[in-house]
């Protein structure tokens, strides 16, 4: 991945772990507050975005199959599979919206 001729650093993926719900929430959170506003209006957005404060968010993440994706090893987004073909939660923070995160999410949901 190329943005300004710089190359982007390759990401990763790893299991959903416990410690992990703070940061999710946030990538969660901005997620729908900087991408949804064409969509959604400002109180259907913070209606969505109370989720993230409550504690089955946690929950649903670990009871879930979820993977991280990673960029230098932080967590830039995140999906969750419900069985063998549901997935439930699909979000990339802002900041690499559009550089294949959610695609490389889907597609290892889609193998496992």
């Amino acid at each position: 991945m190329k943005t300004m001729g710089q190359t982007l650093p390759k990401p990763g993926l790893r299991p959903f772990l416990p410690d992990d719900v703070p940061l999710l929430a946030a990538i969660f959170t901005a997620s729908i507050e900087q991408l949804t506003g064409d969509d959604y209006s400002a109180a259907q957005q913070q209606a969505w975005m109370e989720a993230a404060e409550d504690e089955a968010f946690g929950k649903h993440l670990a009871a879930d199959l979820t993977l991280i994706a990673t960029l230098e090893g932080s967590p830039v987004g995140f999906a969750s599979l419900r069985g063998a073909d549901h997935i439930r939660m699909l979000y990339v923070h802002p900041a690499v919206a559009g550089q294949g995160i959610a695609t490389l999410l889907v597609d290892a949901l889609e193998k496992l």
